[in-house]
């Protein structure tokens, strides 16, 4: 099926998608604000009228990653659409209630009655605004402030979306976007109480402050940040037969490289900087033991690994991965984390 699906994508500049995988969750109530900035990794305070959203996410005690969202705010100041997975919807407003306490604020799932797409390249864009002009009085437009130079605009719109069908491909066609630019979401990505909100890249991706108040979970994500010590990070990978891969420059959406008919193994499969067996000493011993990370989620060719930097940065020449069957993985290493970081992100205007 895959296989079909990426002979069609040659070429796609643009396209929508609707996310059935992402769930709407609304906030009504004057304490609104101050229950979220105090579940959230971001600073709702960069809200305004001119910048109406954020990427964040919500941890746990432990600092761990429960829920990754989108937070914008519409009409009233008092009034917040959050967008999130749509498996863990239910847990993410238990949560919620479980910090509301006494606040004045009412927590509902919206998903019926609302819908989330995403427009990607001019007329993809273009199509989710023009949606969003028709509705607007029912919808919210945002852009993904993940990679606002690749991500193009996400739409909170009311059901039936008033979408044209001819520019609309499955989810799996964004999902492999995404994942060639590196950026891991959702709970399968990101199972809940397991991910660490800085190893899966979420300050790259302008979803972590590091100068607002307290929130749940903040004192190992800061740690971490200022120590500087980070061990393991999600990086995107391709799997391939070739030796060495170039992704020319283009305006198409998917380069080739992402195109091939290989697919990924499954979630979880070890996978290591040295080919199954290789001798790693001149007395012979192998390095089949070694695990240099593993493979988070795949779509088709394309996948997210969670690498140890240690392997990563001993050799930056060494760019290729094998799993326990041998097969090759290419790292793909984002352009954009070379600039990335909070509010300072290619694509990002300052």
């Amino acid at each position: 099926a895959y296989c079909a699906m990426h002979r069609a994508l040659a070429g796609v500049r643009s396209f929508v998608s609707r996310l059935p995988s992402r769930s709407v969750v609304r906030l009504v109530g004057p304490d609104s604000t101050k229950l979220l900035q105090g579940q959230t990794t971001n600073d709702l305070a960069k809200l305004s009228p001119s910048s109406n959203s954020l990427y964040t996410g919500m941890l746990n005690a432990q600092g761990r990653v429960l829920y990754d969202t989108f937070v914008a705010r519409s009409g009233p100041e008092d009034t917040y659409f959050v967008e999130c997975d749509a498996n863990i919807a239910g847990d993410l407003i238990a949560h919620l209630k479980k910090y509301k306490l006494r606040m004045k604020v009412a927590i509902d799932d919206v998903s019926d009655t609302h819908q989330v797409w995403v427009g990607l390249g001019a007329d993809g864009e273009k199509a989710v605004r023009d949606a969003d002009d028709k509705a607007r009085d029912t919808s919210i437009i945002y852009p993904d402030h993940r990679l606002p130079s690749k991500m193009g605009v996400r739409a909170i719109l009311s059901s039936p979306a008033p979408i044209s069908s001819n520019t609309s491909l499955p989810v799996d066609v964004y999902h492999l976007y995404r994942m060639r630019w590196g950026i891991p979401e959702g709970s399968v990505d990101m199972p809940p109480g397991s991910a660490l909100p800085l190893e899966y890249n979420m300050e790259l991706c302008n979803g972590v402050s590091f100068n607002k108040g307290c929130y749940l979970g903040q004192e190992l994500t800061a740690r971490t940040h200022h120590t500087g010590v980070l061990r393991k990070r999600v990086f995107p990978i391709v799997r391939t037969d070739a030796e060495h891969i170039q992704e020319e420059a283009s305006d198409d959406l998917f380069p080739e490289v992402v195109l091939g008919s290989l697919e990924c193994p499954a979630p979880g499969t070890s996978l290591s900087f040295h080919p199954p067996g290789e001798p790693s000493s001149p007395a012979g011993t192998t390095r089949r033991n070694v695990v240099d990370g593993r493979l988070v989620n795949s779509t088709g060719p394309v996948g997210l690994a969670l690498l140890r930097l240690e392997g990563v940065q001993s050799d930056p020449t060494r760019t290729t991965l094998y799993d326990e069957a041998g097969h090759r993985f290419k790292v793909l290493t984002p352009f954009w984390w070379s600039t990335a970081g909070p509010d300072k992100q290619a694509g990002t205007p300052s």
